[in-house]
Parts: C-alpha cells; sequence; structure tokens
C-alpha cells in the first residue's frame, strides 16, 4: 500500500517498507497523479459520449492546454481554462 514498496519479477515478489519521509511522500503523490488521471480521462470519455453526434455542424472538441501540470500548485480557474 502506501507504506511498502513490491518489486515483482516472473519468479518471486519482495516487499520492503518504506523507510523515509521522501519516499512516503513520493508514493502518495504518485497515487494522487494516477488517481486524477484515470479520473480525468474516465471524464473525457462521458462528456465525448455526451457531445457525441453524427451530423458534423453539431459537434464541439474540447481542448487540453498543456502547462498547468507542472505549476506546484494548481488553481480552479487554471481547470476552467481547459473547457
Amino acid at each position: 500500500a502506501l507504506t511498502h514498496r513490491t518489486l515483482s519479477s516472473r519468479r518471486e515478489s519482495i516487499t520492503t517498507p518504506l523507510t523515509t519521509v521522501d519516499e512516503c511522500v513520493k508514493t502518495r503523490d504518485a497515487l494522487a497523479k494516477a488517481l486524477y488521471s484515470r479520473n480525468f480521462l474516465r471524464l473525457i470519455e462521458l462528456i465525448n459520449k455526451a457531445i457525441h453526434t453524427e451530423m458534423r455542424e453539431l459537434s464541439m472538441g474540447v481542448l487540453d492546454i498543456y502547462g498547468f501540470e507542472i505549476f506546484k500548485h494548481n488553481s480552479f480557474e487554471q481547470l476552467c481554462i481547459n473547457y
């Protein structure tokens, strides 16, 4: 989970505890990024299904602006710019 690291090969798995605060912080951050990414992709999938139309003149596109991922702290306004 968040307090152990598991390395797996074809034959075995080795689980070791995370021993430093930095390791735990990096694990927490990786989990948060993975959850955000999956939720974002699911949201886009649902939006695409909701706005899908066979009539091209009625279609709408959504543009994702690169760059916000590199800020230390993102704000709600930055999220709204994408939509």
